[in-house]
């Protein structure tokens, strides 16, 4: 058996800190982008620590800012950028959907 530590972010929350963090993505909604249920963890493994590689990041990134249609930046991608940017500590993520 293994322990692991997680950092629990209820999703208005993460909604809240991405939409301080990327006033253009102001219409982000965590609960609507996961297809999610009430009462639900989303679990996000070693956020931090895997090596990236930052320029396909910050690319992806930028087409997401934009609204670009065919661009994809998933919730891990937004969490790591997050974590570059300072705003979250490296580490094992639960958000937690309940409303």
């Amino acid at each position: 058996m293994q322990k692991k530590e997680f950092f629990i972010i209820p999703y208005d929350n993460f909604d809240k800190l991405v939409h301080e963090t990327f006033q253009e993505r102001d219409d982000f909604n965590f609960a609507a982008e996961m297809e999610a249920a009430n009462d639900v963890y989303y679990a996000f493994y070693n956020m931090g620590s895997e090596p990236i590689n930052i320029e396909s990041l910050n690319n992806s990134f930028e087409k997401w800012i934009r609204k670009d249609i065919f661009s994809y930046f998933g919730i891990d991608d937004i969490i790591e950028k997050l974590i570059l940017m300072g705003k979250l500590e490296k580490g094992n993520y639960l958000i937690n959907v309940s409303w």
